[in-house]
């Protein structure tokens, strides 16, 4: 009988070493993502907006934090659900770094202006329930900044046969396919929809390169802007 538990906590073991910022060595499969990422990181980094209160939501191992600075920590707040990255992000660069799950998000009406989620939205189960509570928490005309991969498409499809499936079995996990899909619920599609239904989109663009159709990028970014 198949062991989706036991494949699971193996995927849980290597996302804990590729999110921890103390990793040296990356492999082929982290490398290829980082390429991409970089350019994702950079993109919101250097945003023009207003940062007097950051909310990251689903920070990993502080992979976006890194980024940001130069803009300074002292306003800045993490969630994720996953305590070791929660570990991580607070011995990394000593800022606040919550538990929570994005659904019920553990702060008061209009605290932020502005929210991050790098990588994330792919993964929510209540994703709708999730983005009423980002723009309960923002201040009127404060900004959504995402990044998702493109979920459906050609490259990301590709991607997941050459690269992400085969490294998954080297790291003994038996069914990839079962745990991608597991983790992955949302669409590109999906997610482009919803982020048009609850906010304005003041820009969009591939990653890492804009001029490309979403269909053959890794990545796409959003600036979304909270109207109430």
């Amino acid at each position: 009988m198949y062991n989706f538990k036991g494949d699971y906590e193996k995927f849980q073991r290597y996302a804990h070493r590729f999110h921890d910022l103390n990793l040296v060595a990356q492999d082929l499969y982290s490398a290829t993502q980082s390429i991409a990422t970089r350019r994702a990181h950079l993109k919101i980094a250097n945003a023009k907006i207003d940062r007097t209160r950051i909310l990251e939501i689903g920070g990993g191992g502080g992979e976006h934090i890194a980024f940001e600075k130069d803009n300074g920590f002292d306003n800045y707040v993490v969630t994720d659900i996953e305590s070791d990255f929660l570990k991580i992000i607070r011995k990394q660069f000593d800022i606040v770094a919550l538990a929570s799950d994005g659904s019920q998000l553990p702060f008061k009406d209009n605290s932020f202006t502005v929210s991050i989620a790098t990588s994330v939205l792919e993964h929510v189960v209540l994703l709708e329930k999730m983005l009423l509570e980002v723009k309960r928490v923002l201040k009127e005309d404060g900004d959504f900044l995402v990044v998702v991969p493109t979920n459906g498409g050609i490259l990301i499809e590709i991607y997941k046969l050459l690269v992400s499936y085969p490294f998954m079995s080297f790291n003994g996990i038996k069914k990839p396919s079962y745990i991608w899909h597991y983790l992955n619920v949302n669409c590109f599609k999906r997610i482009r929809a919803l982020l048009h239904i609850y906010f304005e989109i003041v820009d969009k663009c591939s990653l890492p390169y804009k001029h490309i159709p979403s269909f053959l990028s890794p990545l796409y970014y959003f600036h979304c802007r909270n109207r109430k």
